[in-house]
């Protein structure tokens, strides 16, 4: 049982106390505790739904902004019609939506298979309805870090994340306004699957940084994290477009060399490729090539030539576009084969041979460039070899994982991936 609610029952079944002194300490005790788990939160878990079920082992409290009707069923379905909610044979107003909650001392709701702390929100949009969360930011967290991070992390990485998350969503509070909730529960904000993927690892390491947030000149940062950097972090401004921000600055790390996707490798036709990039209006692609790469070696600009014209766009895009969860991130090489690429691809090889300087990828690249247009040469496919997952900028979460098993804490791991920022409680 959470600690919220064993702590308001025991307080209820003490039959010593008077009536007001209950409740001058049932008041306090949910002032502290809300006061603890900081800003409550909306998340939004599903748009635009006609139906809806939810399940609760001690039935549900309904409130439509007027009334608050207890119903005793485990099961709630729930339909709307016009501006109406059918609810268990039921009907409910709520012109600005409705709130549901577990009754008594249960604390969590069922909605499609996961279980949520809090209580949930419909919220009015036309003919449908948003599903809403409404949860405390600490217990969201909870919800979080293990989609994030594996469990079995050591504690200082967990930690880090923690404080990484919290940052993040308290940062981005409104996020998704124009639907009614603060954030969503995908990789566009944060993956949130509730209580589910609590365990006790993750609520210890919640609680023991429980408010602590990172500044900036004593503003809240964006806590932009990814999964795995591959080699070096990026620069905000070479992965989105905008101005440089001081804090968000690429740097070498070789501490995420255990993430599962340290190396990786991607096999792409032609015609998957022109299919892909066919906004581009370059007509059938003809060769793609890195056309900027920073100083880690990330790739920050292609060039794609097609039969009707060359454009030059963001690596983060291209790999957007090719699908994120197969080019896994903008740390990567290119290599065109087949068609008639045999013989100057063997020829770049032997030129390479000869070079004797570390940059001699780079100078490869723009000796088969120069052959490229040089000469009518096709390719079959490209290999693109990888390392790294995400976008790659702000905490590397795999190289905290890394930093964790040296020795480093959260206050010496956070300021590594984010430049002259300071960690402050929030509440």
């Amino acid at each position: 049982m959470d600690v919220y609610f064993q702590k308001r029952k025991d307080i209820l079944d003490n039959k010593t106390f008077s009536g007001s002194k209950l409740f001058f300490l049932f008041f306090l005790l949910i002032s502290v505790l809300c006061f603890a788990q900081g800003p409550e939160l909306k998340i939004g878990l599903a748009t635009s739904q006609r139906v809806a079920t939810f399940k609760a082992e001690k039935g549900f409290n309904v409130f439509d902004g007027r009334n608050r009707t207890y119903i005793a069923d485990k099961t709630l379905n729930v339909r709307k019609t016009g501006r109406t909610y059918q609810i268990n044979s039921r009907s409910f107003g709520g012109n600005d939506g409705i709130i549901i909650e577990p009754a008594g001392d249960e604390f969590l709701i069922e909605f499609k298979d996961f279980r949520y702390r809090g209580k949930f929100l419909l919220s009015n949009t036309s003919n449908v309805f948003h599903v809403i969360n409404l949860v405390s930011t600490e217990h969201y967290l909870y919800g979080v870090i293990a989609n994030e991070m594996l469990r079995t992390a050591p504690l200082e990485a967990l930690k880090t994340l923690s404080i990484v998350a919290r940052t993040y969503a308290l940062k981005n509070i409104g996020r998704h306004s124009a639907d009614g909730f603060d954030l969503c529960n995908t990789t566009h904000c944060q993956v949130y699957r509730g209580y589910n993927t609590e365990c006790d690892e993750i609520r210890n390491a919640v609680d023991l940084t429980r408010g602590i947030a990172i500044y900036y000149e004593e503003q809240l940062i964006s806590a932009y994290h990814h999964s795995a950097c591959g080699g070096g972090t990026a620069n905000n401004e070479n992965v989105w477009s905008g101005s440089p921000i001081p804090y968000l600055r690429g740097r070498w790390c070789n501490f995420c060399e255990e993430s599962p996707r340290a190396s990786w490798e991607l096999d792409l036709k032609m015609n998957e490729l022109t299919q892909k990039l066919k906004g581009l209006d370059v007509g059938k692609i003809k060769r793609i090539s890195t056309h900027k790469q920073d100083e880690f070696g990330r790739v920050s600009e292609v060039r794609v030539t097609g039969e009707k014209t060359e454009k030059i766009m963001g690596a983060n895009q291209f790999r957007l576009l090719i699908g994120a969860m197969k080019m896994w991130n903008t740390m990567f090489e290119l290599r065109g084969y087949g068609g008639n690429s045999s013989k100057i691809n063997d020829k770049v090889e032997t030129i390479g041979g000869l070079l004797k300087t570390d940059r001699k990828d780079f100078i490869k690249n723009i000796i088969l460039e120069t052959e490229e247009k040089r000469n009518e040469i096709f390719y079959e496919g490209y290999k693109i070899q990888g390392s790294g997952s995400g976008h790659g900028v702000g905490l590397c979460q795999w190289g905290s994982i890394g930093l964790a098993r040296k020795g480093l804490t959260f206050r010496e791991i956070i300021p590594f991936y984010y430049a002259g920022v300071e960690l402050k409680k929030k509440y």
